[in-house]
């Protein structure tokens, strides 16, 4: 079963969020929030879509213990902060800031899928949902030559811009939860990882976990 589970989330969350989504769209009292909140909507989907094949792929993994359930945490609060996101209330907010909060969280989820989706490319087929063995050699180029863990900043990213869709409390603790447990799964990969001879030097270069740090020479 936990080798089906994020497969199976990604594609109840494509439809799931995908209708309700449009109907908390919908439900905007301005067009041009209406018209970002889409926007947003529509990039977001097109994302997880695009990330569904990796969850197909990982269905036959072995390595499930390494990531010690971190990803099943991750899930779980994942459908916390949607579910915050397309059924919470939605705050009375001025035109303005409304407006604000939605061109911002098309940019974070512009940002935040580029910086993903780069990683991800450069790791191929060494790129997992799952904490796991890293391919050899390490992929040090592209946003890794910088930081370490790009992925999971940029999935933060995303859902920073989600939360400031619709800001209501609940959301807002969700994302904090949500940064909370990929802060988490980067300290049980970064741990696990260390006891690799070729990424313990790679670290001591690379000093950035999620944001860049001076290189050591």
């Amino acid at each position: 079963m936990r080798r089906w589970l994020p497969a199976v989330v990604t594609v109840a969350g494509l439809a799931a969020f995908g209708w309700l989504g449009v109907a908390r769209v919908l439900s905007m009292p301005w067009r041009e929030q209406r018209l970002l909140a889409g926007l947003f909507l529509a990039g977001y989907l097109f994302w997880m879509a695009w990330e569904s094949r990796i969850s197909v792929r990982e269905i036959s993994s072995a390595d499930l213990e390494i990531d010690r359930w971190t990803l099943e945490m991750a899930i779980a609060i994942k459908l916390v902060l949607v579910a915050a996101i397309v059924a919470g209330p939605l705050p009375a907010l001025h035109r303005g800031v409304a407006l604000a909060l939605a061109g911002t969280s098309c940019v974070l989820l512009a940002c935040g899928a580029t910086l993903r989706l780069t990683a991800i490319r450069a790791l191929g087929l060494g790129y997992s949902h799952r904490i796991r063995s890293p391919v050899l050699p390490l992929v040090q180029h592209g946003p890794y030559a910088w930081i370490r863990h790009p992925a999971y900043l940029g999935a933060c990213l995303i859902h920073a811009g989600m939360a400031c869709l619709v800001p209501n409390v609940y959301a807002l603790v969700a994302l904090a939860a949500w940064f909370g447990v990929n802060a988490v799964r980067t300290r049980v990969e970064d741990r696990w990882l260390q006891q690799l001879d070729p990424y313990r030097r790679y670290s001591e270069a690379v000093r950035g976990v999620w944001l860049p740090r001076p290189r050591r020479t």
